[in-house]
């Protein structure tokens, strides 16, 4: 997995020592927290799709700021879908960012009746039908990832 990984988050523009950080960083949070697909490679295909994601949001970046300071950590999450995990404790450490992300992720996946795509495209804009942006981004995402 960690070879896939890192070729893929490379790819996206990282420098090669910081893509091999998160990529670990990465596996880690897919291997240890529930998965946000089913199947015999549900690991893998949540492992790929969060590093698009986290890469697209902040570069992989544990601190980084968005949305004019309401939006922090690696999956650029606002304070509703962070699940009491603060922008400090994502700061510190990358995988808590990653896995509050993820958790949000499976979140809207349940509330949008158990589909990823739409609730990627509610993480995305916070319905499940999503904008057209939205729509672009999570099918742009998708495809990158090769996990939906």
């Amino acid at each position: 997995m960690i070879f896939a990984l890192v070729t893929l988050i490379a790819s996206l523009g990282l420098a090669p020592a910081d893509a091999v950080t998160l990529a670990f960083d990465v596996r880690d949070v897919a291997l240890e927290d529930a998965p946000l697909f089913t199947g015999d490679d549900a690991r893998a295909r949540t492992a790929m799709l969060l590093a698009v994601w986290a890469v697209r949001e902040s570069a992989g970046q544990a601190d980084a700021i968005g949305d004019s300071g309401a939006a922090c950590g690696p999956m650029q999450l606002h304070a509703h879908a962070r699940g009491g995990v603060t922008c400090a404790e994502m700061a510190r450490d990358r995988q808590v960012g990653l896995r509050a992300g993820l958790a949000w992720m499976r979140e809207m996946r349940d509330v949008c009746g158990g589909s990823v795509v739409r609730g990627l495209r509610a993480f995305a804009s916070g319905t499940c039908a999503g904008s057209k942006r939205a729509r672009d981004l999570v099918d742009h995402r998708c495809r990158l990832s090769g996990a939906c």
